[in-house]
């Protein structure tokens, strides 16, 4: 019995031995290793028997219990994914096991209709708690559930706990839970309809006052489709005016959207005497499409011949989209996930890349291959930081945008020389800017990804060669001629605009274009999220996003931006102006960071132009804020921090130092910093990762030393690539 059990569990079988010895029994869970090496788990229960035998003898039971243990942790790791769902929903809900109707779970609404807590269910099977009516019926249920994989609003009756009987449709799919088969069941109380259609037998009076009322469609029709009777409420579901109209109607013509359907529905409603929840396509009278739910039967006169079909009809139209929606939502939550982990820790990687490949570009005598590789490698680096923001995007936790007024002018001229690098030399870019243009409101930063994937875009559409334009202008749009503009509301814009004379696109195609994940190009060569994070930050920013594009023909996308005055003083003489404010002192800036690399580049970036603090950690840089002896102008800290967050260290560096400005870094892109007197001073944050020039007009922002609208330092290292 020692070697049943696995090498490093052998030494408690002398344990074993010596309870059974004093208590005569023993019982618990024991993990054996079966011949072929797997393990299992019993629930074993064993006396020791002494009278009549000539030694002790041990006599037992044991259970093999491994699956319904594997269950029960399956049961465990999954509640909590789609908990919330299962328990809030309005319809009832139970998890069972296939084989005993043994009940695992139940929601809410399932409490409230049978009357039964959740407590008296789990772990109790139908029969025993009572609930079916019938017990072969649940049989029966499971068995087509065996054959078909699942069943859809079956009809079915079922006992409350206070011995109310209630008829319900049932609707269920086959799971497994820890390798257990298992039943997900849905159910609709249906009680009072079936209470409605036997009041409509017993009185056609009631019946029809009651048909008139009722909120569903019901309808009286031959075997040969002509429409004997119809009731308010169908009439209004297929825009119809009144009930004369529907009987000129032939059902199979003018309501079901594919004729030939409506012979095999009624040749399947003539095998049963009643037909519950059969979904089909229906079309209204202007022929817009619906989809119904149909449940009725077949009426017989005396001599046993059909007479009519007595027919109760729902559109689940609006509830079966509600339902998709519900369904991609949870796949997408899913990607949502995967997406903003990898574009953290990816983020994180790029610091290093980013940061060291931007100082080769900029450092004095570096020979002109060495340079051009290592532009390559910024370019590289900077891909991939768009790619991540692109990824953030998509999961709904995308930067937090910083707008100010730009000219989108400005954007335009200081990109053109990337641009042009960009589209190669096959492709003719030509820029066709306003003289005066207005400003829009935006983060500057966005509005340059957007360009670059829009001509990027144009470029991949025009692989033997054409012309890319890219034009701003001032628009003011009446409302006649928002025609031209369909979507956009009459107002001033500023348009910023990218053609190609490329392939183009099919309507098709274009309807598609903002959808995440759709793209167009060969695989591995495209995401799928480039125009859909443009649409984003469009949209985020108040504006529109405009195609048109014909094959062959090429696209042109216009992006309409709500134009606002241009900021005063923002002028050669006033950055010249800023920037000798600074030089004539060295403000002080304490960097608490724990990444070494990063530390260490950040330091490198500021020590040229400011006296800077270092710190490896916040109780590092708490002791030098409390410590030194002179005025600190800037904390620049991480957010996640060993053993104190970026906030916590910031609220008390505070309490020291309470005119100190804070410039948060941060790899998550979706940081707040704390609001003025709860935690600290007022903060401006900065994502990971980052450029020199970011971080430097980051710290000048912060410091005061540059306006609102201060344009991108002029030694921005991306003008040769």
């Amino acid at each position: 019995m020692r070697e049943f059990l696995p090498p490093e569990l052998r030494d408690q079988f002398a344990e074993y031995l010596a309870t059974i010895q004093k208590d005569g029994v023993a019982r618990g869970l024991l993990v054996v290793l079966t011949r072929n090496g797997e393990r299992r788990i019993w629930e074993y229960h064993n006396t020791l028997r002494t009278e009549g035998v000539p030694s002790p003898i041990v006599r037992g039971i044991a259970h093999d219990v491994t699956e319904r243990k594997r269950a029960e942790r399956a049961l465990r790791l999954s509640e909590e994914k789609f908990a919330t769902a299962f328990r809030a929903s309005p319809t009832a809900m139970v998890i069972t096991t296939l084989a005993e109707g043994r009940f695992l779970d139940v929601n809410e609404s399932f409490e409230r209709h049978s009357g039964f807590s959740r407590a008296e269910l789990c772990g109790r099977t139908a029969q025993e708690v009572g609930v079916w009516e019938n017990p072969g019926e649940r049989e029966e249920v499971m068995r087509q559930l065996q054959a078909q994989g699942s069943i859809s609003n079956r009809e079915v009756t079922l006992r409350t706990k206070s011995g109310d009987v209630r008829h319900g449709l049932y609707s269920a799919e086959l799971l497994d839970l820890g390798g257990e088969r298992c039943v997900l069941a849905a159910g609709e109380d249906i009680t009072a309809r079936k209470q409605a259609e036997e009041a409509l037998r017993r009185s056609e009076t009631d019946y029809r006052s009651l048909v008139e009322q009722a909120p569903y469609g019901i309808v009286r029709s031959t075997g040969e489709g002509r429409v004997l009777m119809a009731n308010a409420a169908l009439v209004k579901m297929l825009g119809y005016k009144s009930e004369a109209e529907l009987r000129a109607l032939d059902i199979a013509r003018d309501v079901y959207v594919h004729a030939e359907d409506r012979a095999r529905v009624v040749e399947e409603c003539l095998s049963k005497e009643r037909f519950e929840g059969i979904e089909l396509r229906w079309k209204r009278k202007d022929g817009t499409e619906i989809l119904v739910r149909v449940s009725g039967r077949p009426v017989r006169d005396e001599r046993g011949q059909m007479a009519y079909f007595e027919v109760m009809v729902e559109d689940i139209t609006e509830r079966t989209r509600l339902e998709q929606r519900l369904s991609r939502a949870r796949k997408l939550e899913a990607i949502t996930l995967l997406a903003t982990g990898f574009a953290h820790d990816f983020n994180q990687a790029l610091s290093g890349i980013l940061g060291y490949s931007e100082r080769l570009v900029m450092a004095a005598g570096l020979a002109e291959p060495q340079r051009r590789d290592a532009e390559e490698i910024l370019c590289a680096a900077l891909q991939g930081r768009e790619l991540t923001q692109h990824l953030l995007a998509f999961a709904r936790r995308g930067p937090v945008l910083e707008p100010s007024v730009v000219n989108l002018n400005s954007v335009v001229n200081e990109l053109e020389p990337m641009l042009r690098s960009l589209v190669g030399e096959r492709i003719e870019l030509v820029t066709t800017l306003e003289p005066e243009p207005g400003g829009v409101e935006v983060d500057a930063r966005q509005v340059k990804q957007i360009l670059m994937n829009l001509v990027a875009n144009g470029r991949d559409a025009m692989a033997a060669g054409g012309q890319l334009t890219i034009q701003t202008a001032n628009l003011d749009l009446s409302e006649t001629r928002c025609a031209e503009f369909a979507g956009v509301d009459a107002g001033r814009y500023v348009m910023l605009e990218v053609a190609d004379t490329g392939c183009g696109m099919d309507e098709a195609t274009r309807a598609r274009i903002f959808e995440p994940f759709f793209t167009t190009k060969a695989h591995g060569k495209g995401t799928g999220l480039g125009l859909f994070w443009v649409h984003g930050s469009i949209t985020q920013s108040g504006g529109e996003i405009l195609v048109s594009s014909c094959p062959g023909k090429g696209s042109t996308f216009k992006i309409l931006l709500p134009r606002k005055p241009l900021p005063r003083g923002d002028t050669e003489a006033s950055r010249s102006g800023r920037t000798k404010s600074r030089e004539g002192s060295r403000p002080t800036i304490l960097v608490v960071e724990d990444g070494d690399l990063e530390r260490k580049l950040v330091c490198e970036f500021l020590e040229p132009q400011y006296k800077v603090l270092r710190a490896c950690n916040a109780t590092e840089g708490l002791k030098v804020a409390q410590q030194y002896p002179e005025e600190i102008d800037l904390l620049v800290t991480d957010q996640l921090l060993p053993g104190m967050s970026g906030t916590d260290l910031v609220e008390r560096v505070a309490r020291c130092r309470p005119a100190i400005k804070v410039l948060y870094m941060t790899g998550y892109s979706d940081f707040m910093p704390a609001s003025p007197g709860r935690l600290g001073p007022s903060a401006g944050v900065l994502e990971k990762p980052f450029l020199q020039s970011e971080l430097l007009s980051k710290v000048e922002a912060a410091l005061g030393l540059a306006g609102p609208g201060c344009p991108v330092r002029e030694n921005q290292p991306l003008k040769r690539v």
